[in-house]
């Protein structure tokens, strides 16, 4: 998640093979398209699923 870490705003990119990650961002600085397109950069498949999340205070 190297390349997901190198968009502004983004804190944490961690990865759970093979299927999922968990990304940790600042709140109105960077968008699920920005993070999906740094994914595919880097040459992996990568779209939004949408499950219930905690929200870190």
């Amino acid at each position: 998640m190297r390349s997901a870490l190198k968009i502004p705003g983004v804190k944490n990119a961690e990865v759970a093979l093979p299927d999922k990650a968990v990304v940790t961002v600042e709140k109105g600085k960077v968008t699920t398209k920005d993070l999906i397109a740094a994914v595919k950069k880097a040459g992996y498949g990568a779209k939004e699923r949408k499950e219930k999340v905690e929200k870190l205070q």
